[in-house]
């Protein structure tokens, strides 16, 4: 079933809402490191993770609980595409940034 999310309309003055995903196996590349902790600097963006992302940037972003109303307030998604992260993109009409992990 495909929820269709309800779009906001103005994000002039708003934060951007990212989950970070990168799955349990995957290791942390540091160009995507890097990029996580620009995203984290910047007062832009809100960051969400899994706790194994929140424990590595230090705490510095805010865990994600994967239910359907933090997908809602979802603006764009940045991580590993394994199979569930793909559906749960597509579920909630979230574009998907992908890293690229060569073993993968």
């Amino acid at each position: 079933m495909i929820v269709e999310k309800k779009r906001k309309k103005d994000f002039s003055f708003e934060k951007r809402n990212i989950l970070i995903s990168m799955g349990n196996h995957s290791k942390l590349t540091k160009n995507f490191t890097d990029l996580v902790e620009f995203l984290i600097k910047s007062e832009k963006f809100n960051i969400y993770s899994n706790n194994k992302l929140y424990l590595n940037f230090n705490k510095r972003t805010r865990i994600f609980k994967y239910n359907q109303d933090s997908f809602d307030n979802l603006d764009f998604v940045i991580g590993r595409p394994g199979m569930g992260l793909i559906t749960d993109c597509v579920k909630y009409s979230l574009p998907l940034i992908m890293e690229y992990e060569k073993s993968n």
